[in-house]
Parts: structure tokens; sequence; C-alpha cells
């Protein structure tokens, strides 16, 4: 048999490869039109359309932002911090510091590195843009670029479904799917800008897809490019992103395996230019969290806590619950039971987001009903090994441990994935690739049916209004941010001395050091306190500095009241004089009354009578700096 395997051959198998090669261009039709006198303005009032259609969704799925555009944020928990980030990055970069991994602004006075903190340069460059640039405050901003992350991802949803089925229909009822879905909303409804940035996902992987169906070196390029804007916007997105164009190039190259030369060698030439460029491109921002690993001894694998941030099995068919979606709000009995099944998962709740939806179920089983092609069960995989990865490294079944040893756990020792420690999150490209799926089934479906979209539409909009949220949280913490802080920041040229937030919070989570990041904001100068997603040893064995323990935030079960005595306060004006401190603020709000008291009689006795004073804070200037 393999004697017979002439040139002949050969031939006829690179003959039937451009006849498919020719019959999926023949119906797949072009993105660009056949005939542009006739059909330019056409396709041209078509993408308008699809423009106001995803800005008009994402305005609704984000009410009240339309109402509140100047006033308040989406989300809450990170927001603080991820406007921080942008304040930050705005900041660096008017000084010239376009990576800004490294600041003093917190954790004074020996600073911090930002290398494995939620920093997304390329949002903090177009906050830049925004800011600086357009003079946008730093709330619209962040709100624009909210906006952007929604119209952006779901064109490039769109194009990319558009591309692989010739439907807008199958287009928009997938881009519903991926841009609306449970597990990007959650990150939306806890402000972690960085993870709901996904706007560059679908570009890569659309131009993956084109690199291997025409070997182009230009659409290898381009997905490389896309990959690392991926990373220059967050690291576990670029590596998930890699990750499905792995899987879905594999299954390429095994359609190809038994074929001759000709037709994979391409397939590995483009797959090595993408590759390569994405390395290059996407260095700058993956470099710093392997040269600044050794501050972070504790961040190399995540392994044992990502068995608490894991997707519960149940959770892929019961409605979310914490996002609070329309179903929640229309029937109160179901929205109890659904708490009721939530409370019984094992591990952190925020990180439970996995719906798949029932709409998408639904159509997803009409679609494993059809015959499927090779594209479609491609993605189909990719969809199930993310799922899978979502689980982590042991399933949970309604909060009980069934089985131990996921592929998540091997998954964990690579390096750069090691530092993941939210494998739920993982979902997010399952839902993608799900989305993909679901709209070559919807394609077919419009073949078979005839309904011209009009069906489609309904489908979208079932999707969209199953995973509505709306009204979605906002942050209430703009709105009460302390007056004498704008009276601070008022003076460019008085934004040198350091500012003394008691309590003092250096770790964050439970504390209330994201608030003093959101007023530093505000008067602009070096804080003691700070908050980022990954804290390096030495600010926690700083903690345990007498001066900083006596005045630490009661968090994680500590309740102890605050006892200031006399040795305290015989060594508090040299820490004090240390630190360069020029304000001490008082936060009342984070206290006790006893703490209160306590904590104002001591600072009134080492520093006078307070400077300014209101129901939130109480401030005293130091003796050195006042004078």
């Amino acid at each position: 048999m393999i004697g017979k395997f002439t040139a002949s051959g050969i031939l006829a198998v690179q003959s039937s490869t451009v006849i498919r090669q020719a019959d999926f261009v023949n119906r797949v039709p072009s993105l660009l039109p056949v005939n542009p006198d006739k059909s330019a303005h056409r396709s041209l009032v078509k993408i308008t359309l699809i423009l106001l259609l995803y800005g008009l969704l994402a305005l609704i799925a984000t009410f009240p932002l339309v109402h509140e555009f100047s006033t308040t944020v989406l989300g809450g928990g990170d927001t603080a911090q991820n406007l921080w980030n942008l304040w930050w990055g705005d900041l660096a970069i008017r000084r010239g510091e376009w990576l800004p991994y490294e600041t003093t602004m917190i954790y004074h006075p020996d600073g911090v590195n930002l290398a494995f903190h939620t920093l997304s340069p390329i949002n903090l460059w177009m906050g830049t843009v925004l800011h600086s640039g357009l003079g946008l405050s730093l709330t619209k901003s962040y709100n624009t670029l909210t906006l952007l992350t929604f119209v952006i991802s779901a064109i490039g949803m769109h194009w990319l479904v558009y591309h692989l089925t010739g439907s807008h229909g199958a287009a928009m009822v997938a881009a519903m799917i991926f841009v609306f879905s449970p597990i990007r909303m959650s990150r939306l409804w806890f402000g972690n800008l960085n993870l709901y940035s996904t706007q560059a996902i679908p570009f890569a992987l659309l131009f993956a897809v084109r690199s291997f169906q025409t070997g182009r070196s230009r659409d290898a390029l381009l997905c490389g490019v896309m990959v690392a804007i991926t990373a220059g916007l967050d690291l576990f997105l670029a590596s998930g992103t890699i990750l499905l164009i792995g899987l879905l190039w594999l299954m390429r190259w095994f359609s190809f395996v038994f074929q001759t030369r000709q037709l994979w060698s391409p397939l590995l030439r483009t797959a090595t230019i993408a590759a390569i460029s994405a390395a290059i491109l996407g260095m700058p921002f993956a470099l710093p969290l392997l040269l600044n690993a050794d501050d972070f001894p504790g961040q190399g694998n995540q392994l044992a806590a990502s068995r608490a941030n894991n997707a519960d099995l149940v959770g892929f068919f019961v409605p979310d619950n914490l996002t609070s979606p329309l179903v929640k709000r229309v029937t109160p009995a179901l929205a109890m039971q659904i708490e009721q099944i939530y409370a019984q998962f094992y591990g952190n709740s925020a990180e439970k987001s996995v719906f798949l939806g029932y709409t998408v179920i639904g159509l997803l089983l009409i679609t494993l009903t059809m015959r499927p092609s090779a594209q479609m069960r491609s993605w189909l995989i990719s969809a199930g090994l993310f799922f899978v990865l979502a689980l982590g490294p042991t399933l949970y079944v309604n909060g009980q441990a069934i089985l131990s040893h996921l592929p998540y756990e091997w998954l964990s020792y690579l390096p750069l994935l090691g530092v993941n420690r939210s494998p739920s999150r993982f979902s997010l490209f399952g839902m993608l690739a799900l989305a993909v799926t679901v709209g070559y089934g919807v394609a077919a479906l419009e073949r078979r049916r005839s309904w011209r979209g009009w069906g489609s539409l309904a489908l979208a909009l079932l999707v969209f209004v199953e995973f509505c949220t709306v009204p979605i949280r906002v942050d209430p913490r703009l709105g009460k941010i302390p007056a004498f802080y704008a009276q601070l920041g008022a003076d460019p040229k008085e934004r040198q001395g350091v500012i003394l937030d008691v309590p003092v919070d250096m770790i964050g989570a439970q504390g209330p050091a994201a608030e003093y990041m959101l007023f530093q904001t505000v008067h602009e100068r070096p804080i003691v306190s700070g908050y980022i997603a990954r804290i390096p040893e030495r600010v926690s064995a700083q903690m345990q500095d007498p001066f900083f323990h006596t005045l630490r935030a009661r968090i994680y079960g500590d309740t102890d009241p605050f006892v200031l005595d006399d040795a305290f306060l015989v060594q508090a004006p040299s820490e004090l004089q240390r630190l360069n401190i020029e304000y001490v603020i008082l936060h009342r709000w984070v206290l006790t009354p006893v703490d209160i008291d306590t904590l104002f009689a001591a600072f009134t006795t080492l520093l006078d009578v307070p400077l300014y004073e209101d129901e939130q804070i109480v401030v005293w200037r130091t003796h050195s700096t006042a004078e």
C-alpha cells in the first residue's frame, strides 16, 4: 500500500484539499464586498448597524451607568484598586515610565514592585490618552474603557463567527453568549477591569483561524500581535488565549498528519511566526513577572489556593447567584433556591459564576443533533477541555469533593500558569469556544429554516435577556471621598509629604487599604498603606514592626481593641519623623467607637488639636512639617 503512494497520489490528495478549501471559500462569504460598486454602501450600513446595536446593548447591560457616567463606576470590590491603577499609570507615563512596575506612592518608604499586580499596562496607556490627552476625568476614563471592552469584544466575536459561518445572525448569537456570559459579567461585578478586557481575544482567534486556512504570514503575524495585546491587558487572559489557539492548532495539525508534508508544513510556518511575534511583543509584559519572582516566593505555584477558587460542576447548570441575573429578580422563590444551592459550594463564592445559560444549553443540544463539521468539532472539544480546567485540581459537585488530580493540576506546574489561583476563570474561554460552536448550529438552522436572520436575532436577544443583570452594581465609594482630600490635592506644589492612614493596612482584601488608594487619586501624596494583588514577603514582615503592628487594621478575625501604651507614645514621634509623615489621618468609618476614642486621645497627645475633622476622618499635621 505504501508503495502505491506515488506522485499521482500526492497530486490527488493536494487536489482534493484545494477543492475543500475552494468549497469553504464558496460557502463562507468574504469579509470584503465582492463588487465594491454595488456592495460597499450595503456593507457600510451593516457595519454601522452592528456597531450601534452592540453599543446600545452595552449601555443597556451596564445600566444605570448611562445616567451616572461622570459620578460613579461599575462594579465593586476591586474597582478602587483599578481606578488607582489608572491614576498611577497616568502619573508614571507622563513622567516617561511606560511600564510602571515600580512605585513608591504606596507602601512608603520602600515602595513595591507591581509585577504580580493586576496593572494592565495597555489599559493604563489608553487611560492616559483619555485622561491626560482628552481631558476626561478618571471616572469617565474608567467607564469609557469599560464600555469599549463590551463593544470591541462583541465586534471581534461577530467578525470571528461570521468568518467561520457566513451568518450575521449566528455571529450575533455568539457575541451575546461570550460578551454577556456570567463569567465575564462577574468580573465586571467585582471591578476586575483587567479580566473583562477581553477585546483582543476574538481577533487573535480570527487571525489564527485565517492563518490555518490560508497559510498567510500576515494573518499569523496579526495573531501574534493580538496575543501580545492581550498580554498587555492581562497575562492570565493571554495564557488562556495561547492555550485555546494551541488546541485548535493541534487539532488542525492532526487532521493533516496522515497527509503529505506539503499540507502541514505551512501550518508549522504560520504557527512559528505567530509564536515568535507574540513572544517578542509580549515579552515586556511577561518579563517583569520572571525577573521579580524572587520577591514573591510564595506565588510560584498556587495549586493549594486553586482548590477554593475552582468551579463547582453544579454551577454550570444553575443560574448565577452573586451577579443577581434577571431571573432571580422576577422569581423570588427561585432566587431563594439558587442561594441555597450556592451556599453549599466549597471555597470562594466570588469564583463560582460559571453558569452556561439555558438558552445556550438548548442551542448546543440542537447543534449536536446536526452533522458536525470538523471545524465545529474542534471548537466543541476546546470548550469541553476549558470547562474541565475550570473545575480546578479537584472535582466538586454541590460542594462535595468527588475526584482529585484533574488536568488543571498538571497545567499548574507550567511556567507562568502556576501563578494563577482561580481556575474557574478558564470557563471564560470555555464560553468563547461554546459560543462559536453554537454559532455553527445557528447558521445551520438558518440554512434549514430560511428564517432570514430574524429568528437568530430573537435567539440573540433571548440570550441577552437571560444573562441580563440590570440594574448593575455600581461603586458608591466615589461619592464618599471626604472633601479634605480635594483641598489637600489642590496645590500641586505641596504633594511631597507622606500620609499615614490609621488604622494601617498593607493587605487590603478585608481592610480599608483600597479606600486609602482611592483617596490617593485625589490628594496625590505617598501613603504608607497599600493593596495589590500579590504582596511581597517583606511587606508582610514590615507589618510586624511594633509601630505598624500596633496601628494595624483589624482584619481576618483580629478583633483586639487598640492599646497605645506609654512605650508607643515614646516611640511614635521618631517613627513619624523617620517615615517623613506630614499628615496622620484617622478613619472613623472603619473603627469601633472605643478604638476611635483611644486613637483620638493618643494622637491628640502627640500632635495637639486636629487640623480637620468630619464624620469620616480626623486629620493631624505633624509639628516638624507644619512649621
